[in-house]
């Protein structure tokens, strides 16, 4: 996209729908780059291709990988705590589902990639079948880099508002506090333990 403005809702919308008017699509995944979508005990060919015909979207449980002590390594092999019992509360690691859903021409795509809508568009509900892997805080540079070049842009784009789960990072930006909203995110050796002690 030309635009730095980040209108995420409206430039994923367009994707979805060019994929069903365009090149044919059967389903439709609007994965976010920090994810990896993994379906359990089938391909995701084979999972989608057994869901009935009346459902239109079948939906992913987000599962949010913590950020560890930064010890240079890959991100993917340091993070490999994930929460046990997330919280739907406003913060960079709540969890939400996210939808994979079928190609439609009129579709709409939510804020944050989360949900598909559509006259007719049914969602299959009670059923998670995909693990979405979900990294969304790295590192405390990744921290930087996401959310200054998101806020940047949600600046110039006033009418959507900053997104509750980035209102408490928002407010450490503005007053330049980023590292002091990021440390309490990284769980270290001593946090780790006691959290797989309790469950």
């Amino acid at each position: 996209e030309p635009g730095d403005d980040l209108r995420q809702s409206e430039w994923v919308t367009r994707m979805a729908r060019l994929a069903a008017t365009d090149f044919a699509a059967d389903w439709v995944l609007n994965a976010d780059a920090d994810e990896f979508w993994l379906a359990r005990g089938a391909s995701l060919k084979e999972l989608l291709a057994a869901v009935p015909p009346r459902f239109g979207a079948v939906r992913g449980a987000w599962r949010n990988f913590v950020p560890r002590p930064d010890d240079e390594r890959l991100f993917a092999e340091r993070m490999t705590a994930r929460l046990g019992a997330p919280s739907f509360h406003p913060h960079p690691l709540s969890t939400h589902f996210k939808s994979a859903h079928r190609a439609r021409p009129d579709v709409r795509i939510g804020r944050g990639n989360h949900e598909a809508l559509a006259d007719g568009l049914v969602a299959l509900r009670g059923w998670y079948p995909i693990e979405i892997l979900h990294f969304p805080v790295r590192s405390l540079e990744h921290c930087r880099r996401k959310y200054v070049t998101q806020f940047v842009a949600l600046e110039r784009n006033t009418e959507k508002g900053i997104p509750a789960h980035m209102a408490e990072a928002y407010d450490a930006y503005r007053v330049g506090q980023l590292d002091a909203f990021y440390a309490p995110l990284v769980v270290d050796d001593a946090r780790l333990t006691a959290g797989l002690e309790e469950g």
